[in-house]
C-alpha cells in the first residue's frame, strides 16, 4: 500500500468512470479505509446530485477577486518598498518639507503596448504610452526614442479628477542618462524629461502636499530603448 492518500481529483476520476482509475489509486483502496470512505461519500454526493462542477460565471468571479486580492497585495507591497528607499525627492528636497509630503503609489491602468479602450486600439512601438491614476489624478505617460539616441524622451500629463486647477508647488523627476533628471510641471499638468534612462524604475512627481510614486514596466527590452 502506498503512503499517499488517494486525492480528490482520483476519487472524483473513479465516480465519473471505475475503469478511468490507475492501477495505483484501486490498490490503495483495497488496504486504506479512510479512502474508501472518502470515496463512499463522493458517490453518495453524486447519486444525490450535489457533486456538481461549479457554474462558469462563479468561477470567473471567484479568479477575479484573486486576481483582485494579489493586485492590492502587489500595490501595497511597492508601497512599503518606497517608504524604505530613498526616493528621487527625497535627495532634492529639505527633511523638514520631505516629512509633510504624502507618499502615494500611482495604479498603471493601461499600456499601449496591451492596448485597451483607454488607449489606442492597436498596439504600437512608438510612443509608448502609460496611463495612471490615484484617488486625486489622473497621469499619462508617453515615451519616445530619445533625440540624443540613448534612452528615451518623456511626455506627460497630470490631470486632476477634481476641478481644474493643480496645486502651486509641481515638479517632475526621473533618473537620466546623464544623472537625475527635474522638469516643472505646468499650470495646465504638461511636463517634458530628455532622456531618460532605459532601466528607469520610476517616476515621481510632486503635486502639493503629495509625491506620487508611478512605478514602470520593463523599458529596457521594449522596440527603441
Amino acid at each position: 500500500m502506498t503512503d499517499r492518500h488517494i486525492s480528490w481529483e482520483e476519487i472524483l476520476a473513479i465516480v465519473n468512470s471505475p475503469e478511468g482509475a490507475g492501477d495505483e489509486p484501486r490498490r490503495h483502496l483495497q488496504a486504506c479505509v479512510k479512502c474508501v470512505l472518502r470515496l463512499e461519500s463522493a458517490r453518495s454526493l453524486a447519486a444525490e446530485g450535489r457533486l456538481v462542477r461549479p457554474p462558469r460565471e462563479l468561477l470567473e468571479r471567484t479568479f477575479a477577486r484573486l486576481k483582485a486580492k494579489i493586485a492590492q497585495e502587489a500595490a501595497a507591497e511597492t508601497t512599503r518598498a518606497a517608504e524604505k528607499q530613498p526616493s528621487h525627492l527625497g535627495r532634492l528636497l529639505p527633511r523638514a518639507l520631505r516629512e509633510r509630503l504624502q507618499e502615494v503609489v500611482a495604479a498603471l491602468t493601461a499600456d499601449s503596448l496591451q492596448p485597451g479602450l483607454a488607449v489606442r486600439g492597436e498596439a504600437v512601438a512608438m510612443p509608448r504610452t502609460l496611463l495612471y491614476e490615484t484617488d486625486d489624478y489622473a497621469i499619462a505617460l508617453s515615451f519616445s526614442s530619445s533625440a540624443t539616441g540613448s534612452g528615451f524622451d518623456l511626455l506627460g500629463q497630470a490631470s486632476p479628477k477634481r476641478g481644474s486647477d493643480l496645486p502651486g508647488d509641481r515638479v517632475a523627476l526621473a533618473a537620466g542618462i546623464a544623472g537625475e533628471l527635474e522638469a516643472d510641471i505646468s499650470p495646465s499638468g504638461q511636463f517634458n524629461l530628455q532622456a531618460v534612462g532605459p532601466r528607469i524604475a520610476e517616476v515621481h512627481l510632486r503635486l502639493g502636499d503629495q509625491h506620487i510614486h508611478l512605478p514602470l514596466p520593463p523599458l529596457s527590452s521594449w522596440a527603441g530603448g
